[in-house]
């Protein structure tokens, strides 16, 4: 698939970048209709998840994932850095958070 080729050397930094968008735009969408936050926060909370595994998934075949934000190399740029530990962790952290989205129905 094209659309994906293109945007799979980035998913590392997705992980952090969707719940970002996510946490910013919901206030934005509650103001439309009360209901569309819960299932906004849901769906972006899948995503991450999605993201974390395909991760995890990518860290076992191919080894450690280093992603380099903004280009810039160590001394002078932020280095993202996912190994195996890592990855597995940020996978149950995404799981978690996903089903803390999904039971927080009534609060929201």
């Amino acid at each position: 698939m094209i659309g994906f080729d293109l945007i799979a050397p980035h998913l590392p930094v997705l992980t952090v970048v969707v719940p970002l968008i996510a946490g910013f735009l919901t206030p934005i969408i509650g103001w439309i209709d009360r209901r569309l936050p819960w299932y906004w926060v849901v769906l972006a909370m899948f995503v991450v998840l999605l993201i974390a595994g395909n991760n995890l998934v990518t860290v076992i075949n191919s080894g450690t994932i280093q992603y380099k934000l903004g280009g810039w190399d160590p001394p002078f740029g932020i280095e993202y850095v996912i190994d195996l530990l890592n990855g597995f962790v940020c996978l149950i952290i995404a799981f978690i958070a996903f089903m803390v989205s999904i039971y927080s129905k009534e609060s929201v």
